[in-house]
């Protein structure tokens, strides 16, 4: 997250700095170009100022189109943010949902052990009896035998 926000803020920077850019080239151009139609020079002179003037357009339209370029990609990691963000806050509503249903494990899992014990007491009980009953149903049939 913190690596988008830094992309993000050289993407800025460098976009302003392709805007200073053809701020200042604009500004050269429009000066060659009012000497140009100022005249008063030689046609030599004329010469290098419209090569000059033409590879100023070059400059000023390859510097428009890194910033329309930047601007896309700002755009885009702005995008990616914003995804982020909605993904960081869905992970963090998971997360106190499962919070939510541990808590709810924690606090039954003592009653749970209390019915066990009650359980497993009341089994202890039933094979005491049984053997009780087993006993007393061996000493009916031994007593039924002897007489």
């Amino acid at each position: 997250m913190t690596e988008l926000g830094m992309s993000t803020k050289k993407l800025s920077a460098k976009q302003a700095h392709l805007d200073h850019q053809i701020r200042r080239l604009e500004k050269q151009m429009k000066t060659v170009l009012s000497n140009h139609r100022a005249g008063g020079r030689a046609n030599y002179d004329a010469g290098v100022g419209e090569v000059a003037a033409r590879e100023l357009q070059v400059r000023v339209s390859t510097l428009e189109q890194a910033s329309r370029t930047a601007a896309k990609t700002v755009f885009n990691v702005t995008r990616q943010l914003v995804g982020m963000d909605k993904l960081h806050q869905s992970m963090l509503q998971l997360l106190e949902s499962v919070e939510t249903l541990e808590n709810k494990v924690d606090s039954t899992v003592p009653d749970l052990q209390r019915e066990i014990s009650k359980m497993e007491f009341n089994m202890a009980q039933l094979t005491s009896s049984i053997a009780l009953i087993k006993e007393d149903q061996v000493g009916a049939a031994n007593a039924s035998n002897t007489l």
